[in-house]
Order: structure tokens, then sequence, then C-alpha cells
């Protein structure tokens, strides 16, 4: 990635994992971060900024509530005026049964998620 002064870049998932290497990474190269994830405990204050040359912002979000996403994105926008790039790399798991014992409501928070 090359210099990303002036950038804002939204990731979900990113309290851990992937999302989080991909806010520090954003961070690092001067771009303004919204950090988004529905574990605020592992966001904090700051949460992705270690090392990078703009602050990061976090927010609480479950992706598959529409207010949640909604709000995410405004925060994004209220906050440094703009939206540039945004990795959506939220996703669960679901739990481990057979096709034909898999449970409905599993699946349809499954899919909320990670579609």
């Amino acid at each position: 990635m090359s210099d990303m002064s002036g950038k804002v870049a939204l990731i979900t998932g990113a309290s851990s994992g992937i999302g989080r290497a991909t806010a520090l990474a954003f961070a690092r190269k001067g771009a303004g971060v919204v950090l988004a994830a529905r574990r605020e405990d592992e966001l904090g204050p700051g949460g992705g900024d270690r090392g990078s040359r703009r602050k990061a912002t976090y927010l609480r979000t479950d992706v598959s509530v529409a207010a949640d996403v909604e709000a995410m994105v405004d925060h994004a926008i209220q906050t440094y005026g703009r939206l540039d790039f945004a990795v959506n790399n939220a996703g669960i798991e679901g739990e481990l049964h057979g096709i034909t014992d898999y449970p409905e409501a599993v699946w349809d928070r499954v899919m909320a998620v990670n579609l």
C-alpha cells in the first residue's frame, strides 16, 4: 500500500485477526481508521492506532443489524468527513451439525453476518 494520508478506511471484524491486521496496515500508512466489531472491549480506545500516524476510532457494530451498519458509516463520515475504503471482513462460523439437522436460526445468523 502506498501513502494513504488523508484517506479513511472502515474495517469490520476489526477486533482481532485479519481485521485488526488490516486496520493496523491502513493506519501505519496514514489513513484514518474506523474499527468496527461486536466485541467492543477488544477494540477499546485507540485499539488499532499503535504505530499509526492518525488516530483510529471505534464503534461497536453488529453487521447483521441494519441500524448498526448505518451508524458505522455515519460515524466514519461524521468523524473524518469522508469514507474511501470499506473492508467488509466480519464473519462467523456456525455450529457443527449435519445438513438435515442444522438449526434454521443458526443458519440465518451466519448468513446475516457473513453476507
